[in-house]
C-alpha cells in the first residue's frame, strides 16, 4: 500500500509510481493511492475512503 500527497515536494510522484510498477513486475500486490492537493503528510491522508481501502487491503492480503 503506498500511499502519496499529489502535491508532496519530499517525495517526487514518480518515485512511488516506479515503485508500484516495479511491484507488479515483481509479482507483489500493490496499490497506490495518490491523495488529491495533499503535500507529504496531514489531515487529508485520514479521509474515510483511504481507511476503507487499507482495510480491504489489509484483509485481502495479509491472511493468516
Amino acid at each position: 500500500m503506498i500511499i502519496q500527497g499529489e502535491k508532496d515536494e519530499s517525495v517526487p510522484q514518480a518515485q512511488s509510481k516506479l515503485l508500484k510498477s516495479y511491484l507488479q513486475v515483481a509479482g507483489v500486490p500493490n496499490e497506490l493511492i495518490i491523495v488529491e492537493g495533499a503535500p507529504h503528510y496531514g489531515e487529508m491522508f485520514d479521509a474515510d475512503y483511504i481507511r476503507k481501502r487499507i482495510f480491504y487491503f489489509l484483509r485481502t492480503y495479509l491472511k493468516s
